[in-house]
């Protein structure tokens, strides 16, 4: 049989995904417009918009000399927040650039600069914003148990964040992420239950971000052979998907695929081919001339095809992908 590690849904993210406007639904953006105070960023907003001009006209050394400068006047001020806000922006800088090392000792310096902020609940909630941005970017490298221990690290300040539900949501799920990715499946498994009570309790039943907490459970429980309850999950987020009109999306095509995983783990192989089928046509009207998006759904064919003892029809398959 071949793996049963499916498709997690993950929301799309840039560089995080901010926690610091507290008593509203966490939602990924761009950029954290609110999260240095107004009156630590007019200090050095002159600064920044000569920055944003050397951003738009392509001066990239420039601009990074420009940032380098104002982080280190205003770490000579005594303005710690400050400071940390232009760190953030350096990262933001590399990552635009595919400097993904770079970003990380950015962000990096925008947590240690954090760390030696005046201690307060808005505080935190900045901590908590760069903990999960380093340990997004952790997550990219491939370096799983170092963000494993970020995310350890994030979830000891919810507290002092005064963090909302959603966002204490958010950081099990990441941590989930992270344990399924080091192959630490039972764990993943409890912290996504609590990612889908904890989602429950803020939306209620229809929601997307609830479709995506039941998928992603029922994936580590197919990790562990928990067959039976993924189905289940995995079907209840399906209709929930219908019921809010996406059933013709990206998240319903990983449904599709994670349903074949564990209908083949139940030992039903018609019905999970059966889902294999329609997550391809879904895959192919998704993405019409993208042949790496569709070669997801071809390969997960093929491989249901060779497990029912058709290999044959497995090889045309995937030399088609």
């Amino acid at each position: 049989m071949r793996s049963t590690q499916s498709r997690v849904l993950v929301l799309s993210i840039s560089l995080a995904v901010p926690v610091s406007a507290t008593r509203r639904p966490v939602r990924p953006i761009a950029h954290q417009e609110e999260a240095v105070p107004v009156e630590r960023r007019e200090a050095s907003r002159p600064s920044l918009e000569v920055v944003a001009g050397l951003h738009e006209a392509g001066h990239h050394t420039e601009e990074f000399d420009a940032l380098r400068r104002e982080r280190d006047r205003l770490d000579l001020g005594g303005e710690p927040l400050g400071a940390a806000e232009v760190c953030r922006l350096i990262a933001v800088c590399h990552r635009e650039r595919g400097e993904w090392e770079a970003a990380l000792l950015a962000q990096r310096d925008w947590f240690a600069r954090l760390a030696s902020a005046p201690p307060s609940a808005d505080t935190a909630r900045l901590k908590l914003d760069a903990a999960l941005a380093v340990a997004e970017s952790l997550r990219e490298l491939g370096r799983h148990g170092e963000a494993l221990e970020t995310l350890e690290e994030a979830h000891h300040l919810l507290p002092a964040a005064e963090a909302t539900e959603l966002q204490e949501a958010l950081v099990l799920e990441r941590t989930g992420f992270a344990l399924y990715q080091l192959d630490r499946n039972y764990e993943a498994v409890a912290r996504f239950r609590l990612v889908l009570d904890l989602r429950r309790r803020a939306h209620g039943e229809d929601d997307y971000e609830v479709a995506q907490a039941l998928n992603n459970l029922a994936n580590a429980l197919n990790s562990v052979g928990g067959h039976e309850e993924a189905v289940g999950l995995l079907g209840e987020a399906s209709e929930m998907l219908d019921r809010l009109r996406r059933g013709e999306s990206c998240a319903k095509a990983a449904i599709l695929d994670s349903l074949g995983v564990g209908l083949f783990g139940l030992d039903r192989p018609n019905e999970g081919l059966a889902m294999y089928q329609e997550n391809l046509v879904l895959e192919r009207s998704l993405h019409q001339g993208d042949h790496l998006h569709s070669a997801n759904g071809i390969y997960s064919l093929a491989g249901g095809l060779l497990d029912s003892g058709r290999p044959t029809d497995a090889v045309a398959r995937y030399r088609v992908a």
